[in-house]
């Protein structure tokens, strides 16, 4: 039988339990968040009882370990108590070292035009103990004009660059949503699956047409194609890029996203085999013949826990991957 433990540190105090806990990590997401809801009052080990709305602040650090006896536990988050709620029981929300850049002002001009991201995203962490991975994606910023906090710059980078933004580590990575080998579980319908919403589509069924579009305020215009001609085009716009290879590699994530033959949903499984976001899973389901069994990308996974129905991993999976 799999007899789950846990670890919660906020700041100076160690929990061994709580109410119920939920964490998602998500590569189309900014940050990592989460709750944790503990009871109003505790007794710890070399602090007797405390009242926990008096000793839990926003700000403070947060650490969340969870797993099974014998068998180890993982770091399911770190970062900071954003908000504490208490009402009936206290509720914690949590948001990982994104909650450190909200908090620093930053201001972009003409003096950084033609940086590189690696750059952009130094300055987004000065006077921090944040670091930049050296991962981070080799482009150039031609433009960006922002004034307000690091974190709505990281943002607008996201979303005008089409990357994924993370931290490892205390480490902050900007790049595309790589696959992270240690992050690769075996999934089977019918042995280590609780639930599952998955279907299986077949790309030519619902063709797609990405065009991707790059605007500078000039009026100069870029414009990539992928996919299939005739199917339903989906059009996404990005100002102050016009670097083709850029562009290109944006349609090809956005296409590889939306078409694909493989199963599309999600699944929930315990917290063995353990799964990641930018991981892999290998599933296979034997009612849908030979031939739909293979590795997908995880995009994101929500690992939560209550009194009823234990440690649990929700898994929301992308594309298929190929040549792994």
């Amino acid at each position: 039988m799999l007899r789950p433990e846990m670890e919660i540190e906020i700041g100076d105090l160690l929990f061994k339990g709580c109410v119920s806990f939920e964490v998602t990590r998500d590569v189309d997401r900014l940050s990592v968040t989460g709750l944790v809801t503990l009871p109003l009052k505790a007794v710890l080990k070399g602090e007797g009882e405390v009242t926990v709305s008096r000793e839990v602040r926003p700000g403070d650090a947060v650490t969340v370990r969870a797993g099974y006896r014998g068998h180890g536990i993982r770091e399911v988050f770190r970062g900071f108590a954003v908000n504490v709620d208490p009402s009936d029981r206290v509720r914690i929300r949590l948001e990982d070292q994104t909650y450190l850049l909200r908090k620093k002002a930053v201001v972009f001009d003409k003096r950084d035009y033609g940086k590189s991201l690696a750059q952009i995203c130094a300055k987004l962490v000065e006077g921090t103990d944040l670091k930049v991975s050296d991962r981070t994606a080799k482009v150039k910023i031609d433009k960006m004009n922002y004034s307000g906090n690091s974190a709505g710059a990281l943002a607008r980078i996201k979303e005008t660059l089409n990357l994924s933004c993370y931290f490892d580590n205390g480490e902050l990575y900007v790049g595309g949503a790589q696959l992270n080998p240690k992050g690769s579980a075996k999934c089977i319908y019918g042995v280590n699956i609780i639930k599952n919403s998955l279907k299986y589509e077949y790309a030519e069924t619902n063709p797609v047409m990405v065009e991707v579009v790059g605007k500078m305020a000039d009026g100069e215009e870029v414009k990539v194609t992928k996919g299939m001609e005739g199917g339903s085009k989906m059009t996404f716009v990005k100002y102050n890029v016009t670097d083709k290879k850029l562009l290109e590699r944006m349609a090809t994530e956005i296409l590889e996203r939306y078409s694909f033959d493989g199963f599309r949903g999600s699944l929930t499984l315990k917290f063995l085999p353990w799964c990641e976001p930018g991981g892999s899973v290998d599933y296979s389901n034997a009612s849908y013949g030979d031939g739909t069994a293979g590795r997908y990308f995880v995009r994101s996974v929500k690992y939560a826990f209550s009194g009823s129905s234990g440690l649990t991993q929700t898994v929301r999976l992308g594309p298929k991957l190929t040549g792994i």
